[in-house]
């Protein structure tokens, strides 16, 4: 059997099972799994946002901006370049936080836009029926 390293390190102990129902062996593996948490994976730029001319934008006007409000401040070049890159990363999450709440709201008006009809014509129906129902008694 082909694994990762990663699993590879948590292989206890394997063993292969009688044919039950087919041609192949089933693997019996036993694993030790670490109880802590998984890991959160590295933040990545997602590209699409630097096609984004809004973003590019306000990017641009925020960098300067940063590096006045900490200009001054003694920090090694380490931390004050690892500062930057929270600035960046934040400015990139809020940005991606809005698009993904605009979506929201389009996706939401669309889905109300298409149900209106339905519920204008439920609603004539419905009062087309009382209409009837009133004529029947009365007729």
């Amino acid at each position: 059997m082909l694994c990762t390293q990663n699993l590879a390190s948590v292989i206890i102990d394997t063993d292969y099972l009688g044919r039950s129902h087919s041609d192949h062996n089933p693997l019996l593996m036993q694993l030790s799994w670490d109880s802590s948490p998984p890991a959160v994976p590295p933040w990545r730029l997602r590209p699409e946002l630097l096609e984004d001319a809004a973003f590019r934008a306000s990017l641009s006007a925020a960098i300067p901006e940063y590096f006045e409000h900490n200009d001054g401040m003694d920090l090694s070049g380490v931390l004050e370049w690892d500062a930057f890159k929270v600035f960046i990363r934040g400015h990139c999450l809020g940005t991606q936080c809005d698009l993904r709440r605009s979506i929201e709201r389009d996706l939401a008006r669309v889905e109300r836009d298409m149900l209106r009809p339905e519920r204008e014509v439920a609603g004539s129906l419905a009062e087309e029926s009382m209409l009837s129902a009133a004529r029947a008694e009365h007729l």
